[in-house]
């Protein structure tokens, strides 16, 4: 940092998939980053006990990877390896709940 420049600061209220990538789009660019989560780290073993037999189903679309690839990080690469292609969604149709398939993209996203 040159004479008189004050490195910036910014706050991410969220430590979610979103918030934890700004803080790393932040964090590239030289910014003192600060991230704001209200709920308990899942990573620690004290806190794994209490969310046990519980999952979160994520979704990952050709624009959330383009996010991650520009993060520098090869995260994209990473999150893939263990990821499941989803093609298209199921959709509950009228009263009777008729299933219909339909896929995500038009070129193959």
């Amino acid at each position: 940092m040159t004479k008189g420049h004050k490195t910036r600061s910014v706050a991410i209220v969220g430590a979610g998939p979103v918030g934890a990538l700004m803080a790393v789009y932040f964090a590239n660019r030289g910014w003192k980053v600060h991230v704001y989560e209200t709920r308990p780290d899942m990573r620690l073993p004290e806190n794994k006990a209490k969310i046990q037999n519980r999952s979160i189903n994520l979704a990952l679309s050709t624009r959330g990877l383009t996010a991650l690839k520009g993060s520098g990080l090869a995260l994209d690469e990473l999150i893939m390896k263990s990821g499941l292609p989803m093609r298209g969604r199921m959709l509950h149709i009228g009263q009777e709940g008729n299933l219909v398939s339909q896929d995500y993209g038009v070129h193959g996203e």
